[in-house]
């Protein structure tokens, strides 16, 4: 009964070492995990943010282009990795429907142009709402970057603009 009583003692005092120490790595192995997934996501939610972003200014000067009837160029830099959106005839911004600051966008850090299919960074918005290029019709992309992950902002000739994973593999954004 004696040593009953001790092994009931012994079991009431708590954990061992042992068993802590196994518990205290499987918390810190899975929380490593999930920091790296949380990880992970931000970034891929900061290259989208950035797209999406991008898409909405380009289609933007697009319809600026058209309702105010003036050609609208958007200059897009690899080196700087910006672009910004001005009118061909006096040279003045466009003013971000948002802010009412100058459309002159520099991408956050870490997410790069890494190319574009204009000749000189411009495409240009003519009135009738067609993009061109060094004066004929415009069709490309602007590919946007973050560590392995990479995007394209395809403008094509009717006007169409459209975030793709790889060039024309999004069914339907391609134009007419």
């Amino acid at each position: 009964m004696k040593t009953e009583s001790k092994h009931k003692q012994r079991r009431q005092r708590g954990f061992t070492l042992i068993e802590l120490i196994i518990v205290m790595t499987v918390i810190a192995v899975m929380s490593g995990a999930i920091g790296v997934s949380v990880n992970q996501a931000n970034e891929d939610i900061r290259l989208s943010n950035a797209l999406l972003q991008a898409q909405a200014d380009m289609r933007y000067a697009l319809e600026t282009a058209m309702s105010q009837n003036r050609d609208v160029y958007v200059t897009v830099s690899t080196g700087s990795d910006s672009y910004r959106a001005q009118f061909l005839d006096d040279n003045s911004y466009l003013k971000s429907p948002v802010t009412g600051e100058d459309l002159y966008v520099t991408l956050p850090d870490g997410i790069d142009i890494t190319s574009t299919g204009l000749s000189g960074g411009v495409v240009r918005f003519s009135p009738s709402g067609l993009p061109t290029n060094n004066g004929s019709i415009f069709s490309g992309s602007i590919s946007i970057m973050k560590v392995n992950n990479i995007k394209y902002l395809s403008v094509y000739s009717s006007g169409y603009i459209c975030l793709e994973d790889a060039v024309g593999s999004r069914p339907g954004c391609g134009g007419c």
